[in-house]
């Protein structure tokens, strides 16, 4: 059976002007017949009641649905640009170990490359691939600015046996200070 009434419950067919107490000519009577919903028999009635409050809950099930599809937009958004966020913050950190390497490897032992690259990091251009394009320009400025950061240190750290072995430059003389170490506990 389709429903024969509108959103608000009330039969377009019926007429609007009309009291349910006067017949069809308009004339006042006590025989007139009731017209619209209450002109159908009790059980179409109760049928069109349950139908009414049916199509009700599937109303509310259908705006339910939305508002959970809108929040699952909402948090598809918030997951993208979480996304977004942790793609960028990885990127920073490629670009920054490329560019710790590219000094690194520019600046050799003559300098400190962390201090090198603390001095020009902020200075870096990067290419599409995310690596370092302008070190080698960027290093020359600092070492024309600065040339005491490029000097060699002094001495080899050896005592000035130049790698060579133990006292003296004999290479049969280990220098193992853990060789030394237990020497002199063994004494």
């Amino acid at each position: 059976m389709t429903d024969s009434t509108d959103a608000q419950g009330q039969d377009p067919n019926a007429d609007a002007g009309q009291d349910p107490t006067t017949n069809e000519s308009g004339k006042g009577g006590q025989d007139s017949q009731p017209t619209g919903f209450d002109a159908l028999p009790p059980e179409t009635q109760k049928e069109i009641r349950a139908l009414r409050k049916e199509s009700a809950a599937y109303r509310k099930r259908a705006e339910e649905y939305e508002n959970a599809n809108k929040s699952e937009i909402q948090k598809r958004d918030d997951a993208l640009k979480a996304s977004e966020q942790r793609a960028t913050a990885a990127e920073q950190r490629y670009r920054a170990a490329n560019a710790r390497t590219a000094v690194t490897d520019a600046v050799g032992t003559t300098a400190s490359p962390r201090a090198i690259y603390a001095l020009i990091r902020d200075d870096l251009e990067f290419d599409d691939d995310g690596e370092p394009v302008n070190v080698t320009a960027l290093i020359a400025r600092e070492k024309k600015a600065d040339p005491s950061l490029f000097r060699a240190a002094n001495g080899s750290g050896d005592g000035g046996a130049g790698g060579a072995g133990g006292a003296g430059g004999d290479p049969n003389v280990k220098t193992d200070l853990n060789a030394l170490l237990r020497q002199s506990m063994r004494r």
